[in-house]
């Protein structure tokens, strides 16, 4: 399974950075905000996403939704 938590951290503090790095243009400024909210948006998503669970004696992960859409093991 991807490694999302790694993921998330190695893009966010790349964004970050960029947003820093902009810092001193004034004209990035649009760009340094749409950058923030992405970041922002990312963020909840990331918190707000389930957790998954292994099933024993498989490679399947089930999310805290799937027995709601009907998935099982």
């Amino acid at each position: 399974m991807p490694d999302y938590q790694k993921m998330y951290a190695l893009l966010c503090g790349a964004t970050s950075d960029a947003i820093d790095a902009l810092a001193p243009y004034p004209e990035a400024a649009i760009t340094r905000r749409m950058l923030q909210a992405a970041l922002r948006e990312a963020e909840e998503l990331y918190l707000a996403a389930p957790e998954p669970h292994p099933v024993e004696g498989t490679n399947l992960v089930l999310f805290d939704g799937d027995s709601k859409a009907g998935i099982t093991k």
